[in-house]
């Protein structure tokens, strides 16, 4: 059997995938409201020279950084009553 034909689809599927995790991380890191303009910035570069470790950093932090707001939230309604 000849292989060739399946590396090339793996090949361009990842590449594909590398493509697209770089342009939804430079999308989000730009519309995200929990960041300064500074750290947008280092996450931008980190997103765009790192494209297959930086999206899936940024993934990880927006999540923490998500449930740490939600958290302050709730304890600032718990004050405030």
């Amino acid at each position: 059997m000849d292989w060739k034909p399946v590396v090339d689809v793996v090949v361009t599927a990842v590449f594909l995938l590398g493509i697209g995790l770089a342009l939804w991380g430079l999308l989000t890191v730009h519309r995200s409201p929990y960041f300064s303009e500074v750290q947008k910035l280092k996450w931008l570069l980190l997103v765009l020279f790192l494209p297959y470790l930086g999206p899936l950093l940024w993934i990880l932090r927006v999540r923490t950084e998500r449930a740490e707001a939600a958290h302050r939230e709730l304890e600032a309604a718990k004050r405030a009553k």
